[in-house]
Order: C-alpha cells, then sequence, then structure tokens
C-alpha cells in the first residue's frame, strides 16, 4: 500500500515556494500519494502564539533575509526578497487548489503557477483577475473556479 503524505502549507510562504517542487519530488520517488492540505497561516499564527513577519524581532527579520538569499541560490528559483505583494491573503488560491483535489486533479501546475506569482512575477494573489489567469494557464476551466468558491470548498 502506498502512503499518503498530507502536505499542510499556505499560498504565499516562501518556504512553500522554495520547497514544494523537491517536497514533490521526494514524494513520487516513493511512490507517497499527497493530500494537499492549505492552511490559514494567520489564524494559526494567532492561536499558536506565533508572530507574523511584521511583528518578529528585527534580528529575526534580518536573518530570515538570509535564509531565503541562501535558499534560492540552493533552489536556483528566482525571488524576490520583498515582493510588492506580500503579505497577500492566499484565500483564492487555497482554495482552488482545494477544489482542484477534491475534483480528483492534480494542484501542483496551478500552485508553481501561485508561487511563482508572488516571489517572481509581482502579481497579486488577493486579485480574482490573477487567480484567474493562473487557473486558466494550468488547464483549469472557470466551472472548477466557480466551485472554489462554494460554501463547501471554503469550509475544507
Amino acid at each position: 500500500m502506498a502512503a499518503t503524505i498530507t502536505y499542510v502549507f499556505t499560498s504565499h510562504s516562501p518556504w512553500t515556494y522554495l520547497g514544494h517542487a523537491a517536497f514533490l519530488d521526494i514524494a513520487r520517488r516513493h511512490g507517497a500519494a499527497v493530500e494537499y492540505r492549505p492552511v490559514p497561516l494567520g489564524a494559526i499564527f494567532a492561536e499558536t502564539g506565533g508572530q507574523p513577519l511584521a511583528k518578529r524581532h528585527p534580528v529575526r527579520q534580518r536573518y530570515r533575509l538570509v535564509e531565503l538569499q541562501r535558499w534560492r541560490a540552493r533552489r536556483g528559483l528566482p525571488l524576490n526578497l520583498h515582493p510588492q505583494f506580500f503579505p497577500v491573503d492566499p484565500v483564492l488560491a487555497d482554495r482552488l487548489a482545494i477544489a482542484i483535489a477534491e475534483a480528483g486533479g492534480d494542484p501542483d501546475p496551478f500552485l508553481r503557477r501561485v508561487f511563482a506569482a508572488v516571489w517572481a512575477e509581482e502579481r497579486n494573489l488577493a486579485d480574482p483577475a490573477t487567480i484567474a489567469d493562473l487557473a486558466a494557464a494550468s488547464g483549469i476551466g472557470p466551472e472548477l473556479q466557480a466551485r472554489a468558491g462554494t460554501p463547501e470548498i471554503e469550509a475544507a
């Protein structure tokens, strides 16, 4: 029986962007299925005592930038350290990823575009037109995009 990995992530994290492809490569190499679970990181921080970036100590903020540069070089990915649309509410992208998975599709192609949109392309994930463009580029039709806005997907 193949293992299933519950992949907990947020669509606007630079760490998700930097680690996503490597994680999926490992999962696929080992024949593991991936269950996508986007999470509202802000709500988790509020519940668990974590701090959003702007409220962290300046030393921690600077260290984050050093680590982002290091991992950007390691992964060979373009990454703007100060993207125009960050922080951003990722709920539209997260809901569409859930809708794709629930429909039996693979959210990976869409998510790769989402991550790059924030960290390499200066695009706004809170803009429905941006999400529609990313979805269309990923082969996701308007019906599935509409499904992402339903109460069932919101609850998921």
